[in-house]
């Protein structure tokens, strides 16, 4: 368990620990079940558990949770603002305190959930989805082509506002009306 908190980086009184290391440990306490508490000079308490997750708790209301398979929770209380990393997915998650969650993927993507049940979602290839709370789904293209899809299957096709109104097809040679 000590080594758990070696491992962040906290000696006690120790002026030369790494970076954080201006944050000295002043107090450090063994407690039920294996557990440490330690008191930071900046007033910060970190409990590291038996299972190597360590959390955070700041005087400003901000507690970062950092489990063992890398997840890392930080939140702000007083803010109502919840940010998890996902470390296996490499995924962001941010939940607001009005109930919408963000999602940031390594692929560049971006979701936003709102509370309705929207989403609106935003590729890296520059196409933006969103998904209205009745079903509904529209998509606009990078090449500005959009495509409504709606809840009993009919799906409209618009070509880019560029293009001749009334030619009839998308830019890909498709119809403007699919079903």
């Amino acid at each position: 368990m000590l080594a758990a908190v070696e491992q962040l980086g906290l000696a006690a009184g120790d002026p030369a620990a790494p970076a954080r290391a201006a944050r000295r440990v002043v107090d450090r306490r063994e407690r039920a079940e294996g557990k440490w508490e330690l008191t930071l000079e900046d007033g910060a308490r970190v409990t590291v558990f038996r299972n190597g997750t360590h959390k955070e708790s700041r005087g400003d209301g901000v507690s970062v949770v950092r489990f063992n398979n890398g997840d890392v929770r930080q939140s702000w209380g007083g803010r109502g603002l919840v940010v998890y990393y996902y470390a296996q997915a490499a995924t962001v998650h941010v939940t607001h305190a009005d109930g919408t969650q963000v999602f940031h993927f390594p692929s560049g993507q971006v979701e936003t959930h709102m509370v309705d049940g929207g989403k609106d979602i935003r590729y890296p290839d520059g196409t933006h989805k969103q998904v209205l709370p009745d079903g509904e789904q529209r998509s606009t293209f990078p090449d500005g082509t959009t495509m409504v899809e709606r809840p009993d299957g009919t799906h409209v096709l618009s070509p880019p506002e560029s293009q001749q109104p009334g030619a009839g097809a998308s830019a890909q040679g498709r119809p403007a009306n699919v079903r």
